[in-house]
C-alpha cells in the first residue's frame, strides 16, 4: 500500500493544478486544457495499476496503464497543437530536425535499453514490456519540435518543457526497470513523480495563459555548427551501419536517419538560395 499512497499524492498534485488551471484565465488555453486533463490521467493511471495488482491479479498490463497510455494520448493532442498555433511560418527544417534527432535518440535506446527487453521477454509480454515507448518516443519529438519551432519562450514553456523531458525520462527508466531493477525502478518512481510536478507549476504559473502566442517569423539560417552536426551525422551514421550488427528495427531506424540528413542537407541547399535572393533585394 505505500506505493498506492505515493502514486495517489502525486494524483491529487495534478488535479489541484488542474483545479487552479480552471480558475485562472489559462484554463481558456486549448492546449492547456487537453494537457491538464492528459496529467490527471497519467497520475491516476499508477493509482489504478497498483489497486488492480494488489485487488486483481499481479499482471504486467492492467487497466491502468490503458488509462495512462490515454494520458499519454490526450498530452500529445494538447501538445501537438501548441506546436500548430505557436507556429506561424513554415516549418521544415525544424519537423526534419527533430525527427533526426529523436531518430538517433531511439537508436541509442534500442542497444542500451530494447535489446535486453527483446531478449528477455517474448509475445504479449513482450509487446506489453514496450507499449510506453512508441510514446515516449512522440513525447520527445513534440518538446523538439517546440523547442526547436517558433513561440515565446516564457517561465511556462521552460516548466513544460522540463515536465515534458522528465515523463519521457521515466518512461525510459521504467523500461530498463522492466529486467528487474529495483533501485531502477525507484528512480523513475521519483523522476515520475518530478514531472507530474514540473506539468503542475507549469499550468500554475502566471505566464501559462501566453503558452499559444506566436513569434513572428524570421528568415533563419542553419549555423556553421548544425552543418558540421550534420556532417559528423553523416559520418556516424557510417560507422554504425559497418560497425554494429543491427537488428531489423535498428535498420529501420538507421534508414529514418539517412533519409532525414538527406532532407536537412535539400534544405540548406534551399534555405541559402532564398538568402541569397533576399540578399539581392
Amino acid at each position: 500500500m505505500p506505493d498506492v499512497a505515493g502514486e495517489a499524492v502525486c494524483a491529487l498534485i495534478v488535479v489541484g493544478a488542474m483545479i487552479v488551471v480552471a480558475r485562472r484565465r489559462a484554463w481558456s488555453v486549448t492546449s492547456l486544457r487537453w494537457l491538464s486533463i492528459g496529467c490527471v490521467l497519467l497520475g491516476f493511471g499508477p493509482v489504478i495499476s497498483e489497486i488492480h495488482r494488489a485487488v486483481v491479479a499481479p499482471d504486467r498490463f492492467t487497466t491502468g496503464d490503458v488509462v495512462s497510455l490515454s494520458g499519454y494520448l490526450v498530452c500529445l493532442a494538447g501538445l501537438q497543437r501548441l506546436v500548430r498555433v505557436r507556429t506561424v511560418d513554415r516549418q521544415a527544417r525544424v519537423v526534419v530536425d527533430a525527427l533526426s534527432i529523436t531518430s538517433w535518440l531511439a537508436l541509442g535506446i534500442g542497444f542500451a535499453t530494447v535489446e535486453d527487453v527483446l531478449d528477455q521477454f517474448v509475445g504479449v509480454e513482450r509487446l506489453f514490456t514496450l507499449a510506453y515507448l512508441p510514446f515516449t518516443l512522440a513525447l520527445m519529438y513534440m518538446l523538439l519540435r517546440l523547442a526547436l519551432g517558433a513561440g515565446e519562450r516564457s517561465g511556462a514553456f521552460g516548466l513544460l518543457a522540463a515536465a515534458v523531458s522528465a515523463a519521457a525520462l521515466c518512461e525510459l527508466l521504467f523500461l530498463e526497470a522492466a529486467a528487474g531493477d529495483d533501485l531502477v525502478r525507484r528512480l523513475a518512481v521519483v523522476t515520475s513523480t518530478l514531472a507530474l510536478v514540473l506539468f503542475a507549476a507549469a499550468f500554475a504559473h502566471p505566464s501559462a495563459e501566453g503558452l499559444e502566442e506566436p513569434r513572428p517569423p524570421t528568415l533563419s539560417r542553419t549555423s556553421g555548427f548544425f552543418a558540421a552536426l550534420l556532417g559528423g551525422s553523416v559520418i556516424a551514421a557510417i560507422v554504425v551501419a559497418l560497425a554494429v550488427e543491427l537488428r531489423p528495427f535498428e535498420a529501420v531506424i538507421l534508414l529514418v536517419i539517412a533519409l532525414t540528413i538527406a532532407a536537412r542537407s535539400v534544405l540548406i541547399v534551399i534555405e541559402r538560395d532564398e538568402w541569397l535572393s533576399f540578399q539581392r533585394v
